[in-house]
């Protein structure tokens, strides 16, 4: 696991264990700002690497803000022709 801190500072993180999840707590000043579990995409039995990744504050353009709104809309309007 690589977790990055808000001061530049990274922190990596391994455990062998077989439970399904841990409890790791960290005493840093600095909160957290990115958490990766595989970060290098090593484990190629991962079904989904989409969730192996949180960012505390994502980047938000409009350009995907109005995607967004235009997938929404496209959605509703597909619902609406299937009625």
């Amino acid at each position: 696991m690589l977790i990055k801190l808000k001061n530049g500072k990274h922190i990596k993180y391994f455990w062998k264990e077989k439970e399904k999840w841990k409890k790791i707590i960290f005493y840093e000043n600095s909160p957290i700002v990115y958490a990766a579990i595989d970060p290098e995409f090593k484990i190629l039995l991962d079904k989904n690497l989409i969730n192996n990744s949180k960012i505390l504050e994502p980047k938000k353009t409009r350009l995907k803000t109005i995607a967004t709104k235009f997938g929404f809309l496209f959605q509703n309007i597909l619902s609406l022709l299937v009625m």
